[in-house]
């Protein structure tokens, strides 16, 4: 058990999150395996929002019987994005913790989710970071917070959203806001599997057009 002492700083706290980030990592591809092995109901709503956020149109779909919830737990925050490099890239996923040198981090307050002690890492853009490609450059502008349990330290929310304004497409387009949520559900056992993911973003390509949606999936384990 790391011991856990919060610093105000991201500089001062910043060796001691990315202990817990290794230990993060380790549980993680414990529970990969295991989960691999689940199939899963999954819900995915799809919502066109207007540019105040109102929704305007939706679509849902239900998928059943998906092997492995189509993601491993704390990996993919987001499944699919349409924000990615280009369209070629539009399937790709985004990893808070597999991108973890992309920010600085720091321990934040502990808190409770579900009856869940959790320690809270708190993320921002590291003035360091080098992103090796768009997906990068968009995700090195994010911040936001990882929330561990400290019993075994598997992750139990993550939410982050997107600082600042990315050209995308080669500066004929805006990304302008990007948000989202993951959520876990603790199953039988030590079990901890995706409950919900959520993302919203909004796209300007020059001159009129702006995309604006937030997608939902959903996850109910089959027994």
């Amino acid at each position: 058990m790391v011991a856990i002492g919060i610093v105000s700083g991201f500089a001062e706290s910043q060796p001691q999150a990315l202990e817990i980030l290794c230990l993060v990592k380790h549980r993680e591809a414990e529970l990969a395996r295991e989960i691999d092995s689940l199939k899963f109901r999954v819900v995915e709503t799809t919502e066109e929002l207007s540019e105040q956020g109102e929704v305007e149109d939706m679509e849902k779909e239900v998928r059943d019987a998906v092997q492995g919830a189509g993601q491993n737990p704390a990996a993919r925050e987001l499944e699919r994005s349409k924000v990615a490099d280009s369209k070629k890239e539009a399937s790709g996923s985004f990893s808070i913790l597999a991108s973890s040198s992309l920010f600085e981090w720091r321990v934040g307050p502990e808190e409770v989710l579900d009856g869940v002690a959790c320690t809270v890492l708190e993320f921002q853009p590291s003035a360091e970071a080098r992103p090796r490609n768009q997906r990068e450059k968009v995700m090195s502008q994010m911040e936001g917070k990882y929330w561990v349990n400290q019993a075994d330290y598997s992750c139990m929310r993550i939410e982050g959203k997107l600082t600042r304004l990315i050209p995308i497409l080669g500066f004929f387009a805006e990304l302008r806001e990007v948000e989202f949520s993951w959520h876990a559900q603790k199953l039988e056992g030590e079990l901890v599997a995706p409950k919900q993911v959520q993302y919203r973003y909004k796209a300007s390509v020059f001159p009129f057009l702006t995309t604006h949606e937030r997608h939902t999936l959903s996850y109910e384990a089959i027994p």
